[in-house]
């Protein structure tokens, strides 16, 4: 009788040790299987604005739509429970043009040509959040091309530089949307851009400078990995 009961107390409290001890267990590798190993790719569509810029003549780039995307991934763990650190490569095009006023003059804007805008960086993001919302904020260092749609001028090539906001709303296991308003710097150095000997130069830049441009746009994102 008292081995019986003795059988009866060791197995009592084994059960009691498993039940406590798995719970944590299970949580752990949840939270592992929520953020471990996450790629993404997205696809963005937006619209894209710059103001006018003065460089010895007004100078304006066209507003218009933009479209784009990114594939990135999980590159480490954040200060903080909940946090990350992502890196990503992100590719916009914009059809855009150029507007230019006389030079030394107040006279309006006259549409020169049009001209399509390539953007390439790879960007650092800190995200925020947990599985189901992430915001997060990131900044990119690329370059830009700028083309364009006249034989006359030559492409130009422009480091460039972005900051960013934004979120991301996952709504099933591997798909969500993102959705960011980012600003966009191509620089300038000294030098002149698309001249012509007998017209002159569209732009002429002296100590450098920079055209900003602010880009807001969303779109799916895909998970796999």
């Amino acid at each position: 009788m008292r081995q019986l009961f003795g059988l009866g107390l060791l197995l009592s409290f084994t059960a009691s040790a498993q039940d406590t001890t798995a719970p944590p267990a299970e949580a752990e590798s949840g939270q592992s299987r929520a953020t471990h190993g996450r790629l993404d790719v997205s696809a963005q569509a937006g619209w894209q604005v710059s103001p006018t810029f003065s460089f010895g003549r007004a100078v304006k780039l066209t507003d218009s739509g933009s479209f784009g995307g990114s594939f990135g991934g999980r590159a480490a763990e954040g200060w903080l429970r909940g946090h990350a650190l992502r890196a990503e490569l992100f590719y916009l095009f914009q059809p855009s043009g150029l507007s230019v006023s006389p030079p030394a003059t107040n006279s309006p804007l006259e549409y020169q040509f049009g001209l399509s805008i390539h953007t390439f960086q790879a960007a650092a993001l800190y995200e925020v959040g947990n599985d189901r919302v992430r915001g997060f904020f990131a900044g990119g260092l690329g370059v830009a091309l700028l083309h364009p749609h006249d034989a006359v001028y030559r492409d130009a090539w422009l480091l460039s530089g972005s900051a960013a906001l934004g979120f991301k709303l996952r709504l099933f296991a591997k798909f969500g949307v993102r959705a960011q308003a980012r600003l966009l710097i191509p620089f300038f150095f000294t030098g002149s851009f698309w001249c012509v000997s007998a017209a002159g130069c569209a732009v002429n830049v002296a100590g450098g400078g920079a055209l900003l441009q602010a880009d807001f746009t969303a779109g799916p994102y895909f998970e796999f990995g």
